[in-house]
């Protein structure tokens, strides 16, 4: 089986707020939970998170990153991680795709990612059978 693989970086000081889609509320969407951000790469990121959310957990993220572009993005937990060291959960996120109209996120913040964080290299392995998602 072949698994895509983007490059992933680090960006210090890049936090982010999230609102969880998949768990109904009648309250004003506020993004309440705030995070700060592992690594990114152009189809997704992960960050720590305080409480456990399940796979497929559909997330609206702000990201604020250090010289001051945000980027509001949506996509789904692809992973979770138990995080013993720092009591809370690592998970990563698999951003929609990016284009026009509802349902994607918006061009402007790919172009972002490939510019300013060189985010464009895409690499292809073989994934080995004993390795977990």
């Amino acid at each position: 089986m072949k698994n895509r693989i983007t490059t992933r970086i680090e960006i210090p000081g890049t936090t982010i707020r999230y609102y969880n889609l998949s768990k109904k509320s009648f309250l004003a969407k506020a993004f309440p939970d705030k995070s700060e951000l592992i690594n990114i790469s152009k189809s997704g990121a992960s960050f720590f998170v305080n409480e456990s959310l399940d796979f497929g957990e559909k997330l609206t993220m702000k990201f604020f990153f250090p010289d001051g572009n945000i980027f509001k993005l949506a996509g789904h937990v692809r992973w979770v991680k138990d995080s013993a060291q720092y009591l809370n959960y690592n998970i990563g996120v698999l951003f929609y795709p990016f284009g026009i109209g509802k349902g994607y996120n918006p061009p402007k913040a790919l172009e972002y990612f490939k510019i300013v964080h060189k985010l464009d290299k895409v690499i292809i392995e073989k994934k080995d059978e004993t390795e977990e998602d």
